[in-house]
């Protein structure tokens, strides 16, 4: 049957995917949704893609390791696929909230 072996260190591994995660958002998310935004890029399915692929690059090593740790790469693609989307869902929904509020404004 099925066995997931690493299920019994799911905390442990949440709490090491945020120190991963949280500089990964910081120091690419920031940049990369400023130069998505000024070359008109920014939408959900680039900053989700884009997440998803900061996530997984994580746990895939920079030197030959044999055999790659493509379970662990899926495990962190995704926290990367669900810290974009959130992301994206707040900006998205800040942005209409300001662009209704400049509506009636003006």
């Amino acid at each position: 049957g099925l066995r997931l072996e690493v299920l019994p260190y799911t905390p442990l591994l949440g709490l090491t995917y945020y120190i991963f995660m949280l500089p990964t958002a910081f120091l690419v998310g920031v940049p990369s949704s400023i130069i998505l935004n000024r070359i008109g890029w920014l939408n959900g399915w680039v900053v989700i893609s884009l997440g998803t692929l900061a996530g997984m690059a994580w746990a895939l090593p920079a030197v030959a390791y044999k055999p790659a740790p493509y379970d662990m790469a899926l495990f962190f693609g995704l926290g990367g696929f669900t810290a974009s989307a959130v992301f994206w869902l707040v900006y998205a929904g800040a942005n209409k909230a300001v662009n209704q509020t400049q509506k009636h404004v003006a």
